[in-house]
């Protein structure tokens, strides 16, 4: 079946800006999740929502996921000077190369089936991004890949079927507590050694103590079930009925491009 591909509208390139800072930045403690973004912003307050690259490493990257070619001057231009330049612009140029592909059913035994493309079409994308899925079916279970491919996920589906995913959560595992006040010790041994040579000893140790708990906080993150997900979506075969549910994503909307994203804009948090 051949494919076919339509431009992406300014409105929608900031909408997946918008709902990329909401679901991501809670997991950057650099960051800033209580920004608010306009097509107006600037581009320093949208690179400090995000805890952005600067603007040489950050076109390159927006040209990976837009999967677009602008040239570095052309990003400049956009880009620099950050406390004058609009994110707008940002939004307004991207739309003029980028592009996505219109899903389309394809026939399971005489049968127009969307389900099945829109699955095929999410697995090609991640192994584009250098996503195993050799394994993956409609049954797998999103989680894992969550862990261990969170930005090649998040990316692909929010930019082909944005506003999708409602929210993401994580569980704070036993080891992330005790982690925290390891830390904290550490930080005031730190400081109080300055005073007293003897409270070096303790700070070593507690700073060893600090990396093997944060090793061993990783590994339990990755073992255990229930410790990042998204609410009500827990296989791909969710996130496929999901997509197809949600009449406002890029993919499936039966309006012109962009009025749906713009009435969901009006209405987003």
């Amino acid at each position: 079946m051949d494919k076919t591909f339509r431009k992406l509208t300014p409105k929608e390139v900031f909408f997946i800006f918008k709902e990329e800072h909401r679901l991501c930045s809670q997991f950057d403690c650099e960051a800033g999740p209580n920004v608010e973004l306009t097509m107006d912003s600037s581009i320093k307050e949208w690179r400090y929502s995000m805890d952005l690259l600067p603007w040489r490493k950050l076109g390159n990257y927006l040209n990976e996921e837009f999967e677009i070619d602008i040239s570095k001057n052309e990003w400049k231009s956009v880009l620099e000077p950050s406390r004058t330049k609009k994110l707008g612009d940002v939004c307004r140029l991207i739309s003029k190369h980028a592009q996505i592909e219109i899903i389309k059913p394809i026939k399971i035994f005489g049968k127009d089936c969307l389900s099945a493309s829109l699955f095929k079409t999410i697995k090609i994308n991640l192994t584009r991004r250098g996503v195993d899925t050799s394994e993956l079916k409609p049954s797998s279970l999103i989680e894992p890949y969550l862990k261990n491919y969170f930005g090649e996920l998040i990316e692909q589906i929010n930019k082909n079927y944005t506003g999708v995913i409602p929210e993401l959560k994580t569980t704070e595992t036993k080891l992330n507590q005790i982690n925290s006040r390891i830390w904290l010790a550490f930080f005031l041994f730190l400081i109080a050694s300055f005073f007293w040579n003897p409270f070096w000893i303790i700070t070593i140790i507690l700073l060893i103590i600090g990396l093997y708990s944060g090793n061993s906080e990783k590994t339990e993150l990755v073992k255990q079930n229930e410790m990042m997900f998204i609410p009500g979506i827990k296989t791909f075969r969710d996130l496929v009925e999901t997509i197809i549910e949600k009449k406002y994503a890029t993919q499936l909307s039966s309006q012109p491009p962009g009025n749906n994203l713009a009435k969901k804009l009006s209405h987003h948090h």
